[in-house]
């Protein structure tokens, strides 16, 4: 998948970059929110939005650094 330089302009964008998106598939899977790569490019890029179970996984992860209001 090609990088699109908007999507990596967001909040939820900026820290996606920072902790990587191999990161953060191993993260969600340990969290019990087993996702693949492309599915969090999906995110990235507005083509899907995750489920409500995976949103409050990441904002916990980021340990504040998110919020839902950023992933959606």
């Amino acid at each position: 998948m090609r990088r699109e330089p908007r999507r990596w302009r967001t909040s939820f964008g900026r820290w996606v970059h920072r902790v990587g998106v191999d990161h953060l598939t191993t993260r969600l899977c340990s969290a019990g929110q087993p996702v693949s790569q492309k599915a969090v490019y999906n995110w990235l890029a507005g083509d899907r939005t995750p489920s409500p179970g995976y949103a409050a996984a990441m904002v916990k992860i980021s340990r504040g650094r998110i919020g839902l209001d950023d992933v959606y």
